[in-house]
C-alpha cells in the first residue's frame, strides 16, 4: 500500500511538472522568452512607418494633397498647387499677384499682374517739362497748335468719308498722315476764320509750327523708337488687347481702329456709324507734352 501510494505522488509530481512547462511556454514565459514585435515607428510619432508620409519627420504623418507637404506645414492641405501663403490673406503664393501685401479679393486694374495692394493705379499724371529746370514748362503754343489743326482737320476728313469701293489703302493714307505728318508743312490745313479769311499764319501746317505729327506725342511713342516713349504709366500700355501685339503700344491701337474704318468705307456697304479718333488722340497725349514743343 504505501508503495502505491508512493508510486501515485511521483507521478502527479510529473504531471504537474509537463503542465507548468506548458503553461509557462504557451505564455512566452520561461528562460529565453521575450516581448512580441512591434511595426517600425522610425520618428517615434507613434504612427508606423508603413503608415506614415513622413517616416524620419516627428511633426508631419499625413500629406493629403500629395505636394510633398505635411499637412500640418502646407497652409493648403487640399491644394497640391499650393502650400505657402506668406501675405496670409487667404491666397496660396503661387497665384497672389501681391504675395507680401494681404489682398484677399486680388484687384488688379490695370490688368498687368501685380494687385493694387502692392501696385496702386496712379491718379494722377505728373512729369517735369521739356525744357528748364526740373518742374519748369517749355511752352510753345505754336507746336500745340499746329497738332490741334491736325487732330481737327482728322476729325473732319473722318466725318466726311463717303463709300468708295476698293479704295482701302488710299483711305487708310489719308488718315495716317494725320498721324505722321508727312508732308504736312507744305500741306494747307484748310482752315478760315468765321468770316471766311485765311488764317494766319498759313495756308500749310508748316507756317503754323514746322515738322510736327500726332504719332511723336502719343504715349508710348510712334512705334519706331521715337516721340514719347517714356510716357506710359509705369512704361504699360493696358486697357486693350485686340489688334495688338505682345507689346502693345498706343499707336498700334490707332493704326488699327484707321484700318477698320478705311476697310468699313471702302467694301461696298454704306457704314452704320462714324468713329471719332479726336478725344482718343487728346487722351493719349501727356499734360507735358500738350505744353511743350518737340
Amino acid at each position: 500500500m504505501k508503495r502505491f501510494i508512493s508510486s501515485l505522488r511521483a507521478t502527479y509530481k510529473a504531471l504537474l511538472g509537463l503542465c507548468l512547462v506548458a503553461f509557462l511556454t504557451a505564455c512566452g514565459g520561461g528562460g529565453g522568452g521575450g516581448q512580441p514585435d512591434l511595426p517600425l515607428d522610425s520618428d517615434g510619432d507613434g504612427v508606423p512607418d508603413s503608415l506614415d508620409a513622413f517616416p524620419n519627420d516627428p511633426t508631419e504623418t499625413t500629406d493629403s494633397d500629395g505636394d510633398g507637404v505635411g499637412d500640418n506645414s502646407d497652409a493648403f492641405p487640399d491644394d497640391p498647387n499650393e502650400s505657402v501663403d506668406t501675405d496670409a490673406d487667404g491666397v496660396g503664393d503661387n497665384a497672389d499677384n501681391c504675395v507680401d501685401t494681404a489682398n484677399e479679393d486680388q484687384t488688379d486694374s490695370d490688368a498687368n499682374g501685380e494687385g493694387d495692394a502692392c501696385d496702386a493705379m496712379p491718379e494722377a499724371y505728373s512729369a517735369i517739362g521739356f525744357f528748364g529746370e526740373e518742374g519748369a514748362n517749355g511752352v510753345s503754343y505754336t507746336g500745340q497748335t499746329a497738332r490741334q489743326v491736325l487732330q481737327l482737320e482728322l476729325v473732319d476728313t473722318m466725318v466726311a468719308l463717303t463709300e468708295r469701293p476698293g479704295e482701302a489703302a488710299a483711305i487708310k493714307s489719308e488718315l495716317q498722315f494725320f498721324i505722321t505728318g508727312d508732308g504736312a508743312d507744305a500741306t494747307p490745313h484748310n482752315f478760315t476764320t468765321k468770316g471766311g479769311d485765311p488764317v494766319i499764319p498759313g495756308p500749310t501746317y508748316g507756317d503754323i509750327s514746322s515738322g510736327k505729327n500726332l504719332d511723336g506725342k502719343i504715349a508710348g511713342g510712334n512705334g519706331e523708337g521715337g516721340g514719347e516713349t517714356g510716357r506710359l504709366i509705369n512704361g504699360v500700355f493696358f486697357g486693350w488687347s485686340q489688334g495688338v501685339d505682345s507689346d502693345p503700344l498706343p499707336i498700334e491701337l490707332v493704326y488699327q481702329w484707321m484700318d477698320e474704318l478705311a476697310a468699313n468705307a471702302s467694301d461696298g456697304v454704306e457704314p452704320l456709324l462714324s468713329i471719332s479718333l479726336q478725344q482718343f488722340l487728346h487722351n493719349l497725349l501727356p499734360h507735358s507734352a500738350k505744353k511743350s514743343s518737340a
